[in-house]
């Protein structure tokens, strides 16, 4: 019985990480929509509580228990004072739904063995991933942004940000010897997505799997010094423009359609494109709606709303839409994964934290709640392999769619 939810786990990991459930459905090569998928999910916890006698108050950690109700009466009370309208109503569905994701992504992955499963599958999903986007970069076929990489994820940003984390996920039953060579493989796959904050993602995961010796370099100085100079040639070719320039010489411009010749410094400088700049007005203007309503925000689905593009940003999407109650709730989380984790899972937590900063679909895409889900996990599991009582704290220290179709 043990072996059927191992491979739930691992059916379930494929699906939302890869994104094919929802590329086919959207592609109109399947009319299974991605809510079945969510029932199918959420029937496997089910299944797995009955079969093993036990329940969710039992089986979840307190700490996320409490925080997922937390969640559910926030998420009630945030739409009682909204417009009530459409857009709200799908929010508020949105935010029910990846309750019960999580509770049932986070059952399936503490499953005896299912880790070490869902790693591999993961390590297969990152490399499916780089070879889609290598294709869909020279030859476009899914991405709905022209000149940008997105694979099955149809969106660049996404592609991008799931493969900087899938990597992150998979590293431990990479060889250590080729770690380094997964995680330039991987990057490959990102860079032909042309996501400035997915490139940023990728060194974070790097630097964050050298930092707790998942990557081992045996010249740390000398590595430590390329890896550097590399990183502040990109700076200074991204922020100065000239990434353009090097990129034509090398026969690759032939590739890039205006929009990417934008981000490489078309117009001078690499941040001054309109994808950029509509992002920062609309970020301030979530921020000005925070300063009108502090405490208690807006409403469910505020800035849903306003009929152009979200802020991109988790952070004031929280606070414009639930004031500081809405903004603690989503602190709140990252501090729970983030004290309960063990160290591969503090970097997942980081990635998260930090592709918060640039995307405002984090509660609602299921990769990206699976991806917490797994951080929790594999503390959850380190600490039961020591020895330790489970989820006490440690006293040391340790544009974007949503994807949701109904």
């Amino acid at each position: 019985m043990r072996q059927i939810f191992i491979w739930l786990a691992a059916i379930n990991t494929f699906l939302y990480c890869s994104n094919i459930y929802l590329h086919y459905f959207e592609t109109g090569q399947t009319s299974f929509k991605p809510l079945y998928w969510y029932v199918f999910t959420i029937g496997s916890m089910m299944a797995l509580l009955m079969v093993g006698r036990s329940s969710l108050f039992r089986d979840l950690p307190k700490p996320l228990l409490i925080w997922l109700w937390a969640f559910l009466a926030y998420s009630a009370f945030n739409f009682i004072y909204s417009s009530l309208g459409e857009l709200a109503t799908q929010a508020v569905i949105y935010n029910f739904e990846s309750v019960f994701l999580f509770a049932a992504f986070f059952l399936l992955l503490i499953q005896p063995g299912a880790i070490r499963v869902v790693q591999w599958v993961l390590t297969g999903v990152a490399l499916l991933g780089v070879v889609l986007n290598i294709i869909d970069f020279f030859t476009p076929l899914w991405s709905t942004v022209p000149g940008r990489a997105a694979g099955l994820y149809g969106n660049p940003t996404i592609s991008g940000k799931v493969l900087a984390l899938t990597m992150v996920a998979a590293i431990p039953v990479i060889p250590a010897r080729l770690r380094l060579l997964f995680c330039a493989v991987v990057g490959v796959g990102i860079i032909l997505t042309f996501s400035r904050g997915a490139w940023l993602l990728w060194a974070l995961g790097v630097t964050g799997l050298s930092v707790t010796d998942y990557i081992r370099f045996r010249y740390k100085k000398i590595a430590a010094g390329l890896v550097a100079g590399l990183a502040g040639f990109l700076l200074y070719a991204l922020l100065t423009g000239t990434l353009l320039s090097h990129m034509n010489t090398v026969g690759l411009d032939v590739f890039l359609t205006p929009d990417t010749l934008e981000r490489m410094g078309g117009r001078g400088l690499s941040f001054e494109d309109d994808s950029a700049s509509s992002r920062a007005a609309v970020a301030l203007r979530a921020w000005e709606a925070f300063q009108e309503a502090p405490w208690i925000g807006h409403g469910m689905g505020y800035t849903m709303e306003w009929g152009y593009i979200e802020p991109h940003n988790m952070y004031v999407t929280m606070a414009a839409n639930g004031g500081l109650l809405g903004l603690a709730i989503f602190l709140a989380l990252l501090a729970l994964v983030w004290r309960n984790s063990d160290q591969l899972g503090k970097v997942l937590c980081l990635l998260y934290a930090f592709s918060s900063l640039t995307s405002h679909n984090n509660l609602d895409q299921p990769v990206m709640i699976y991806m917490l889900a797994m951080a929790l996990a594999l503390g959850r599991l380190g600490k039961e392999t020591s020895g330790r009582i489970p989820f006490l704290p440690s006293v040391s220290g340790g544009g974007e769619r949503r994807n949701r179709i109904f």
